[in-house]
């Protein structure tokens, strides 16, 4: 049967994702710009909770819109519509589907990142009454910095036995709730080995922060990077980052990113100096889930 309309998959297939790349390759070629789809998460979607949502037209995907749990009372949203079926309100139809989805999920609000090029991202958010909340740089390791010795920190693999440790470093390093950390460091420890937690410890044992490292297509993205309070403005932060690029050249991946909020002036010196920079923006917008929501959305399969 040809689908035709929306879909929303209890987890997606291999022919899915592969649609879905299809659809963000000639999405990213029409509009220039980069797309932010979290193929890690997309890859080990659980059964039993709708997150992605696909739109068809006799038999081809163009439209898609997925929901990305990093903490417990908000999703993350991205996607994409075809450049050819634009302005017919596939995206508002997908997000109908999704703060249905949400609400059912008990989740308050939605994030949606919009690339900062991108006009009809924005005109959506905007028409939408989405509240603007922050925007972040996207970074890539542009040259490899030449520097000393690094003696006064040692990375080291975290692992499950650690966890506590690891949300703890992660709460404190963020100024966020334990609750808030947990989900992120289970969906870490849980998908070796494209993603890889480390703990930072310096001279004396003492664990002072974190990174993590997402491997795929020959990159690394660092994320979840920080130093605990106690342990800052002592170069900790340079030696970690540091670290974690000689690690990623050890296993021959010359491609390395991250992210950044554009307000964090700190940070970015720092990334400046590891030898990043910058190559894109995302503007994020915040969408309450009991907004208005069409109950009589038409899915078609």
């Amino acid at each position: 049967m040809i689908k035709h309309g929306l879909v929303i998959p209890d987890g997606m297939t291999e022919r899915q994702l592969q649609e879905v790349r299809e659809l963000a390759g000639r999405c990213a070629k029409a509009d220039s710009l980069e797309l932010k789809l979290n193929w890690g998460m997309l890859e080990h979607r659980p059964r039993g909770t709708a997150n992605d949502f696909l739109w068809y037209e006799r038999g081809k995907l163009v439209g898609f819109l997925a929901l990305y749990h990093f903490v417990p009372k908000e999703a993350e949203v991205g996607g994409m519509v075809h450049p050819d079926f634009r302005q017919k309100g596939i995206f508002n139809a997908l997000t109908e589907a999704a703060l249905l989805s949400a609400r059912k999920q008990n989740i308050p609000s939605l994030l949606f990142a919009c690339p900062r090029q991108s006009q009809g991202a924005k005109a959506f958010a905007e028409a939408r009454r989405a509240g603007y909340t922050i925007s972040d740089y996207g970074m890539k390791l542009t040259e490899q910095v030449a520097h000393e010795p690094l003696t006064g920190i040692r990375l080291a693999r975290g692992v499950k036995s650690q966890r506590e440790l690891l949300i703890r470093l992660d709460s404190l390093g963020f100024d966020s709730s334990e609750e808030e950390s947990e989900t992120l460091v289970d969906m870490t420890l849980d998908n070796p080995p494209q993603d890889t937690p480390y703990i930072a410890y310096n001279e004396e044992g003492e664990a002072v922060g974190r990174i993590n490292s997402h491997i795929r297509d020959g990159n690394a993205h660092f994320f979840c990077f920080s130093v605990v309070p106690q342990h800052r403005r002592k170069g900790y932060g340079r030696q970690i980052l540091l670290s974690a690029i000689g690690l990623a050249n050890k296993q021959g991946l010359r491609s390395m990113t991250l992210e950044v909020a554009c307000n964090n002036a700190e940070a970015l010196t720092l990334y400046h100096r590891c030898g990043f920079r910058e190559t894109y923006i995302n503007d994020y917008y915040r969408l309450d889930t009991q907004a208005f929501v069409r109950e009589e959305i038409c899915t078609g399969y």
